[in-house]
């Protein structure tokens, strides 16, 4: 009988606790899911969003003059130009 005592007992598990840990589980791994595919749409939107843009100013540019061309390049130089100065001023 004393040996009895000294040996751990291994625990058992009704079905219901199977069930519950599965349940536990998948809810655990559903959430991961979900999270992450909620990333990828937020990345996949915001490289769509790029790829639109650059598309649309390639076909843009392809219908300009030389001069539309420099003149769209230097107001953008103007543009990021301003940017810069705004933070410096502000750094």
């Amino acid at each position: 009988m004393a040996d009895e005592k000294n040996t751990p007992q291994e625990k058992t598990f009704t079905q219901a606790d199977v069930d519950k840990l599965i349940e536990e589980n998948n809810a655990k791994h559903q959430n991961e899911m979900d999270a992450l595919a909620s990333k990828m749409r937020a990345e996949f939107k915001e490289k769509e969003q790029k790829a639109k843009e650059a598309a649309e100013k390639a076909a843009k540019q392809a219908n300009m003059s030389e001069l539309e061309k420099a003149t769209a390049e230097l107001d953008e130089y103007k543009s990021k130009y301003a940017i810069y100065k705004t933070l410096k001023n502000e750094g």
